[in-house]
């Protein structure tokens, strides 16, 4: 079964996004010192639909079920999206679906955010995530299995994903 694999990296503000929204992902660009600052990660399983995945500073760990045969809509002035596909075998897929009954409604990962970032510290919450991170845990999961997903760094800010995503394309093709 062949997995249609989205990540949207957000690089500008959307023109409906409250102040803080905005004031934020400006924070964020300033302190990574990156053009991007969020990563979502789309995955359209056939026969299942599409599961958006990424962490929110107000809602933790996000992780939505989106009906089959939906699109889920982005501002394309807003985002880049790069796309590839990619075909687990039935353990990783099995470990995907146990991993988001896991992680879904963990919090938001302040700490490493902060920390990590201004200070170069290496604090690691394991109760908490932020988007580029859980974006990077689960694009190593379905590629490597959980076991790998759980060994490697995924202290990334949105900028390593991106920068990664050539990667992950050329282990497909």
């Amino acid at each position: 079964m062949k997995l249609k694999i989205n990540i949207i990296s957000y690089h500008k503000p959307c023109k409906n996004w409250g102040i803080v929204d905005k004031t934020g992902s400006r924070l964020i660009q300033l302190v990574t010192g990156s053009k991007y600052f969020h990563t979502v990660l789309t995955i359209d399983i056939p026969n299942d639909g599409v599961y958006l995945i990424t962490a929110l500073y107000d809602k933790g760990v996000v992780i939505d079920k989106i009906a089959n045969g939906r699109e889920y809509i982005f501002n394309k002035e807003c985002v880049e999206i790069d796309e590839f596909y990619l075909t687990p075998n039935n353990k990783t897929l099995k470990d995907f679906y146990s991993e988001i009954e896991r992680l879904k409604n963990k919090g938001y990962d302040f700490k490493t955010v902060i920390f990590n970032k201004l200070f170069k510290l290496n604090i690691k919450d394991d109760d908490n995530w932020y988007c580029s991170e859980i974006t990077n845990y689960f694009i190593f999961l379905l590629f490597y299995g959980v076991e790998l997903a759980n060994a490697i760094n995924n202290n990334l800010i949105p900028k390593d994903i991106k920068n990664s995503i050539k990667n992950y394309k050329d282990l497909i093709f």
